[in-house]
């Protein structure tokens, strides 16, 4: 039984069958009322929102303009795999206590990383497309900032998502340059094979940017020879002095357009080699 379809005028969580009290304001974890079956621990439970009257928060679906759409990642073995087979989700975006969460056309609780598709995002959604990250499977609060997350080897990643509150973009996750890192859809972009190497991003018109960056994702803007154990990697010294984009925030430092490095020994970083390519 999907809450959506049966298109309840509200919905109360009155507890197991020796409780009946209706819960008000509070979260409660349980399992889908298709599933509820507290001695069947096979099926997966999922967190819900009461308010304080008890009425359990389910997305309206009279309001097109809030609603949004798009696929869940989780960080697994060094890449963000999709989940549910890739299947598109529908979500609204809402406060609770001040913090931001995603939940989907039952009133479930989103968690992990959420890709927003800017094929039918509402206008009134709060929201731009992009990677966002929520936390685990028991937190899922909206995350900004600086973010370190683990994946299921134990291997940390960095991220960062936007933190301003202006335009809608506070969650998303920064591409390009962000305090002279780069960053694509919040991962942090660093050499890996090399102590330098070339990364390319393409934006949303099809323009390409390619940056210098060392093993700590720091952008490189300088006319030199790029050098590891004394070896050459690659030259920008044959470069005009005017080289590096000065002239915008997200692309600022990468080579600009028309021109490249000759680069015979390292290979360009992947930017796809963690997160999702669409």
């Amino acid at each position: 039984m999907s809450l959506k379809d049966k298109k309840f005028a509200d919905v109360y969580f009155c507890g197991d069958e020796d409780d009946g009290h209706a819960k008000k304001n509070k979260w409660f974890k349980t399992w889908r009322p298709s599933e509820y079956d507290a001695e069947d621990d096979d099926n997966d439970q999922y967190w819900y929102s009461i308010d304080k009257n008890g009425k359990v928060y389910i997305p309206s679906q009279s309001n097109a303009s809030k609603l949004a759409y798009g696929v869940k990642y989780k960080l697994k073995d060094a890449k963000l795999e999709a989940q549910n087979s890739g299947a598109t989700i529908e979500f609204t975006k809402k406060n609770v206590n001040s913090k931001s969460y995603f939940f989907n056309q039952d009133g479930e609780m989103l968690s992990q990383f959420i890709e927003v598709s800017a094929d039918n995002l509402g206008a009134d959604s709060g929201l731009k497309a992009g990677m966002y990250y929520f936390g685990g499977d028991d937190d899922g609060s909206m995350k900004t900032g600086s973010q370190s997350v683990k994946d299921d080897n134990g291997d940390s990643y960095k991220f960062f998502f936007e933190n301003k509150t202006t335009g809608n973009t506070k969650g998303l996750g920064i591409t390009g340059n962000k305090s002279g890192y780069l960053y694509f859809k919040g991962l942090l972009i660093k050499a890996d094979d090399y102590k330098y190497q070339l990364a390319t991003i393409t934006d949303e018109n099809g323009v390409e940017h390619t940056f210098i960056v060392n093993k700590n994702g720091s952008i490189q803007k300088n006319r030199v020879d790029y050098k590891e154990d004394n070896e050459v990697l690659f030259t920008t010294k044959n470069l005009p002095k005017d080289a590096f984009v000065t002239d915008s925030t997200a692309w600022k430092y990468s080579l600009k357009d028309g021109l490249t490095v000759e680069d015979d020994i390292t290979t360009p970083i992947d930017i796809y080699d963690v997160m999702p390519q669409n």
